[in-house]
């Protein structure tokens, strides 16, 4: 009994339990204090510490020992925040799995063997990256209400962007035509298609969004919203065009981490893409801007200000709504 496993969750985040507990070899009496939920057919069999500065989860077996070969399945409840950066695939490797044992030696059920052995920190495999986006800059000209406008989108993504994958913004409350095919200039415009999708497509109005909020003590995390819930998305945005970016079949993948930086323009000059009738003003205006991929592993629907993204602000606004909302200075 209270033998240990160890998984090393390098970037990961949560809340110190047990802070007062010695280190292995000498735990917590039990039961342990503020533990990890856990759950699953042998969560009860384990209690759970979070050292949030070795940025481990150490899984405590508290009941009698088990055999040799036991299959083990343990899901972790939310506590753990996975990291702000993502995860990359070539970052895969260093989270490990480790065991520390009171007994020095152990019956292997069956065999008639016994061994001596702890496990030292082991790769785990098959363990999915995190995609996530970064250093995201978004900027429209002219910066007005009423007229086409051209999309200026910068971005980096911490996984490779293959031929045919997309990248897509969606922007609920803002106009134009649909259109196949976008004029698309820029440092990377030779790598990428773009289309402007008309509402009742994919990714228009039935979808969750992630929001970022923040608890005391807590880092950062997403909560799941409906843009259907009329308490946070203004009626008349609830169908949005979204701005679908194609990795050209003809190009090399994108780098992990690459920069990728365009400029999109709708070919109508009467009927092209048009920032919401109240322009881009407030905080509301900038979260209801979502991105998302198809990569593997993709980005679902998440809010542009959950990679606080630098968002420029249109001319409609005044003064006072500046002030009180504080979106990103405008820039070019």
């Amino acid at each position: 009994m209270w033998e240990r496993v160890t998984l090393h969750l390098p970037g990961f985040q949560g809340l110190q339990t047990a802070s007062g507990c010695a280190p292995f070899p000498a735990p917590c009496e039990p039961p342990l204090s503020g533990t990890v939920p856990l759950g699953g057919p042998n969560g009860a069999n384990f209690l759970g510490h979070w050292d949030a500065h070795a940025e481990e989860l150490t899984l405590h077996h508290r009941s009698p020992r088990l055999p040799a070969f036991t299959f083990i399945e343990i899901i972790v409840f939310p506590h753990l925040h996975s990291p702000s950066k993502g995860l990359a695939t070539d970052e895969v490797r260093n989270l490990t799995l480790s065991a520390d044992f009171t007994h020095s030696t152990r019956d292997v059920s069956g065999l008639g063997i016994r061994i001596v052995s702890d496990v030292p920190p082991t790769i785990i495999f098959g363990v999915s990256a995190i995609s996530t986006f970064s250093e995201v800059t978004l900027a429209f000209d002219p910066p007005m209400v009423g007229v086409p406008v051209e999309v200026q989108l910068s971005f980096k993504l911490n996984v490779k962007i293959f031929p045919g994958e997309q990248i897509i913004l969606t922007f609920p409350g803002f106009l134009g035509d649909a259109e196949d095919v976008l004029q698309v200039a820029g440092p990377s415009a030779a790598a990428f298609n773009a289309s402007w999708i008309h509402p009742g497509q994919p990714y228009a109005s039935d979808y969750d969004f992630l929001k970022p909020e923040q608890e005391a003590g807590v880092a950062p995390y997403a909560q799941k919203l409906s843009v259907r819930d009329p308490r946070h998305i203004p009626a008349q945005q609830l169908q949005a065009f979204s701005l679908v970016l194609t990795r050209r079949e003809d190009s090399m993948p994108n780098a992990a981490g690459a920069v990728v930086s365009l400029r999109v323009r709708h070919p109508k000059n009467l009927h092209g893409i048009q920032l919401p009738v109240d322009g881009i003003c407030t905080k509301r205006s900038v979260d209801v801007i979502l991105l998302s991929t198809t990569t593997s592993p993709p980005v679902y629907p998440t809010s542009v200000s959950f990679y606080k993204a630098k968002v420029a602000a249109s001319s409609l606004c005044f003064p006072s709504l500046l002030q009180s909302s504080q979106p990103q200075k405008r820039y070019h």
